[in-house]
């Protein structure tokens, strides 16, 4: 598992085999959750044609929807320790730069979207 890209206490993008898997930081009012969505291959294909706009706009559009829409493709239960361990390993490596919050882009990007279009 790779993270390609993500928003900084937002969401992480991330490679896992043929899947993309986007990891989305919801929140409830004092409740926060991890929710874990699979892209479906339209997802993916808008993805690889758009790249990181389309990502946000799924992002938002998970959290505003995540007890309706997305809840039935919520994978965190089947791949979350998986994920959560992907980005504290990078976390942990050092690879996360501080400009991160000031350029808005992700620095734990393992592989260029080039590479996955």
């Amino acid at each position: 598992m790779d993270i390609i890209d993500c928003e900084p206490h937002g969401w992480f993008l991330l490679k896992d085999g043929s899947d993309l898997l986007l990891d989305v930081n919801c929140s409830y009012s004092a409740v926060s959750f991890e929710m874990v969505v699979r892209l479906t291959s339209a997802e993916a294909k808008a993805y690889r044609v758009e790249g990181r706009p389309f990502v946000s706009r799924l992002a938002e559009t998970t959290q505003l929807d995540t007890l309706t829409k997305f809840r039935s493709r919520n994978v965190a239960a089947e791949v979350g320790p998986r994920v959560l361990a992907t980005i504290m390993a990078a976390w942990r490596s050092g690879a996360r730069e501080s400009e991160s919050a000031r350029s808005g882009q992700c620095h734990l990007i393992s592989q260029l979207h080039k590479e996955h279009s």
